[in-house]
Parts: C-alpha cells; sequence; structure tokens
C-alpha cells in the first residue's frame, strides 16, 4: 500500500511554535488534536503540551522536558535534543494556521484511507448489506463536512460533563421542540433532542394528521423534514391548505372550492414562502436512507434539521434479512432511536395499533389504545422513549353527543416524566387537532421511568 498521508514538517513546526509564543496556544489546542499528528514522537509531544494549557501552566523548553520526563517519554521521543530541534524548527509562529490546516487536512485523508479499508473489508462480507455500508459511506462524509473529525466520543469522567449539564439546566428557554398543543406540551416539555416519540392509532383516528400539526407548529421553531409512505406531497399539500386557510378538506380539489373557499386559499398561500418544511412522499424508504436525505438537506440548505416525522413505520422497508415480522420491525424501532441520538434531533414515528383493539368492548371505553396495542409493541416499547396513542371515542360511539370532536392523546410511556391524558378538539372538516376548549383532565398515571 501508498504511504498514509503525512505532514511531517508541518507537525514539527506547530510544536516549535507553541513552544516559542505562548499566545498561539488557544488556537493550535482547539484546532487539533493528538490523533491529528501521525508520527508518535509528535503525538506523546503535543498530548503533553495539551495537559500543561489544561492545567493552566507555561508551556516551554524546560515545562516540556519535565513533564515528558516525568511520565517517562523523553527519551522515547528523542530526548532534549529532539525538543530543541523543534524549538530551531520554525524562526517564528506567524504561518502557525497554514501548517494546523495542512496537518488537519492529511489527518482527514488518513482516515478517508482508513475508511476504505473498512468499507472494503464489510463489502466483502459474505451477510454484507449495501444500505448499511452506503450509510455508512454517507455518516463518514457528513461528519467530516460538518465537524472535520470522524473521531469516536471517549469515556469521560461525570466530573467533566457536568458544567455541561448544569448549563443545560440554566437555559432560560425549554430545548424541546414544541407540539403547539398546550396541555401536550405540558407534560411532554416538548419534542427532546436525542429521542424517540411513537405515536400509534387505528385507522381513521388521525396519527397522520397530528403528525402534520405538530410539524406545522415546529417548523416555526426549527426546520422540520417529513416522510409520508403513505400520502403522497401533494394529499400533504391539500391537508396543508386545508389547516392554514381552514377550509373543509374534502374542498380542496379541483372544482370543489366556492369563490370565497378560494380567496381563503389564496390568502395563506403566502405563508409557506421560506417555510423550512421539507416533505418526502417516497413509497419505500430505509431509516439509513432517511438519515442520508436530511443530512443532504441540511448540508445543501445550511439548516440543520430540527425535527424529524416518519409516517409511518409499518410501511417502511427493513435493511438486511430478519427472520421474522418482528426482528424487522426491531430493527427499524432500534434504527430510529440510533438517528435521534446521532443526530442530536427528536424523531417522532408513526405506527399502526394491532386489530385485535376492535374485539375489546365499545362501553367505558374499552378500546382506548394500550401500549401492547402497538403492532410488534415489544421493541417499540423497548426504544421508544415516548409512546402516544390517538384515541376518539366519537369513532365508535357515533350516537353520543358528549364525544363530538372530542380526541385524546394518550401518554402511554414517557421515560423521563408522567404519563396521562391530554384532552384535544378534534376538527373534522379540516382534519386538525386543537387544544381543548376545556381544562385537561388531570393526569393520572405512573412516574416516568428512568
Amino acid at each position: 500500500m501508498n504511504k498514509l498521508p503525512s505532514f511531517p514538517e508541518g507537525e514539527r513546526a506547530i510544536i516549535g511554535a507553541c513552544l516559542i509564543d505562548a499566545s498561539c496556544l488557544p488556537t493550535v489546542v482547539s484546532t487539533v488534536t493528538v490523533n491529528d499528528f501521525f508520527h508518535r514522537a509528535h503525538q506523546d509531544v503535543f498530548a503533553v503540551i495539551t495537559e500543561l494549557v489544561k492545567a493552566e501552566q507555561a508551556v516551554d523548553w524546560t515545562t516540556l522536558t519535565d513533564a515528558l520526563r516525568a511520565k517517562g517519554k523523553l527519551e522515547a521521543v528523542g530526548g532534549t535534543t529532539f525538543l530543541t530541534d523543534l524549538a530551531d524548527a520554525v524562526p517564528s509562529a506567524a504561518n502557525v494556521k497554514h501548517y494546523l490546516e495542512q496537518v488537519k487536512e492529511k489527518a482527514r485523508l488518513r482516515r478517508l484511507v482508513w475508511a476504505g479499508q473498512e468499507i472494503m473489508t464489510s463489502a466483502g462480507c459474505l451477510d454484507a448489506c449495501s444500505s448499511e455500508i452506503i450509510e455508512q459511506i454517507q455518516k463518514l462524509a457528513f461528519d467530516l463536512v460538518a465537524t472535520g473529525s470522524s473521531e469516536s466520543r471517549k469515556l469521560e469522567r461525570v466530573e467533566s460533563l457536568l458544567p455541561e449539564s448544569l448549563d443545560y439546566l440554566n437555559r432560560e428557554t425549554n430545548p424541546g421542540v414544541l407540539s403547539g398543543l398546550l396541555d401536550l406540551d405540558g407534560i411532554l416539555k416538548g419534542f427532546q433532542p436525542g429521542e424517540l416519540t411513537v405515536i400509534g392509532a387505528r385507522p381513521s383516528m388521525g396519527k397522520s394528521a397530528l403528525a402534520l400539526d405538530i410539524a406545522v407548529n415546529a417548523v416555526h421553531q426549527v426546520p422540520v423534514a417529513m416522510f409520508s409512505l403513505e400520502m403522497s406531497r401533494n394529499q400533504l399539500m391539500n391537508r396543508l391548505l386545508s389547516k392554514q386557510a381552514k377550509v373543509n378538506l374534502h374542498h380542496i380539489r379541483p372544482g370543489g372550492l366556492s369563490r370565497d373557499e378560494w380567496s381563503r386559499v389564496w390568502g395563506v398561500a403566502g405563508d409557506f414562502d421560506g417555510l423550512p418544511l421539507y416533505i418526502d412522499d417516497s413509497g419505500s424508504i430505509t431509516m439509513s436512507q432517511v438519515k442520508a436525505k436530511v443530512r443532504e438537506a441540511s448540508v445543501r440548505s445550511e439548516e440543520a434539521i430540527g425535527l424529524i416525522i416518519i409516517d409511518y413505520l409499518q410501511l417502511m422497508r427493513p435493511e438486511g434479512r430478519h427472520d421474522s415480522r418482528q426482528n424487522e420491525v426491531a430493527s427499524m424501532t432500534r434504527a430510529a432511536k440510533l438517528m435521534a441520538k446521532d443526530m442530536e434531533i427528536p424523531v417522532i414515528v408513526l405506527s399502526q395499533l394491532n386489530r385485535k383493539l376492535e374485539d375489546r368492548p365499545i362501553p367505558n371505553h374499552g378500546r382506548r389504545p394500550q401500549a401492547a396495542d402497538f403492532k410488534e409493541s415489544g421493541a417499540i416499547e423497548q426504544d421508544a422513549d415516548v409512546m402516544i396513542a390517538i384515541y376518539r371515542g366519537e369513532v365508535y360511539m357515533k350516537d353520543s353527543a358528549d364525544l363530538k370532536g372530542k380526541a385524546e392523546a394518550i401518554i402511554l410511556k414517557q421515560r423521563n416524566g408522567p404519563t396521562g391524558i391530554v384532552n384535544l378538539q378534534w376538527d373534522a372538516p379540516t382534519a386538525t387537532f386543537r387544544n381543548a376548549a376545556r381544562e385537561r383532565e388531570e393526569c393520572h398515571g405512573m412516574e416516568g421511568e428512568m
């Protein structure tokens, strides 16, 4: 194999600049890491420089020599003569930024070489999955573009994590993405970064409608990517126009609008200008493809997607070979959770509920969904941070005037919060959920599990 890319002269110049001009230290230690250096001696020396900077100690020939000697590495790197040569390698620190860029570039190229070798090995396996390998390539490319590094996180002591946690708690605003449904947001505190929310319902209960309501409200906070495997983009746009213009959804069709309705539809058309709502209506898609499309859109538009909505789980295409439908769904829910965690954004996935729910008695809301009603529920219960079921009693009890236009969002699981029932208003003509006119019932349920 050809020699790996490296820039030894630049590595020596960076270390030499640190020894002769302390003013460049903040720039150096914030730009490159130990692993950006290729030669082992340079890695060892720069590791000690980094430790001295973190300890707020002076960095010069003497302190570096003493620190390396204390670690038993002075002779291994080449002794005092080697350090003297490093200090003499550069006459000034004026060009250190140039050296940093070049060393960083060579480090990226080495990572690409190593990644290529790993991809070749993976592709040669008998049970290789092309979509997973493609995702691996896309993730590497995105990491290099977005952060300039593909290094994985290292084990960290909790004391080093504490400042970030305290800063998170001290924020004046909730980082969660709000749904716009006040009572639901009151319990969930918004959809949180890194969390997977699964919303389930029987057909015609309104799970797609709720997903679109969330998207319409959330897009004023963060860019939203919505993947619809059931409805076409035209159907979704019709629903959006119906919601925004408050026009009966069944009238949103050629020749179906009155003059007044046309006026209202045209009146809200401008509301969509510049709205960062992205729609994909691919009929068959995998989680890897979802992740790749979101990353591509984030880079292309220069605005990071802040919420992903997928409608719905059972229509997705699994990756790889599985011996049962349960294992297929398990692989997809796990991939959705990992996507939320990896991209540090909330992911909402819609899900069908089992038909067995329809066998339960109708009176006393016997068909109100439970966690076990989610199709292939074992994997969903395990991976989801939040599980929500939609229930409208009027679907089963059509003659009950008390249930007309009323709906429930049942929080069956919330890993870091309470469960309970949130009352909503259902506007059938526009297929829209709204805040309930009356006060939300007091939540009844268990505290969130850890």
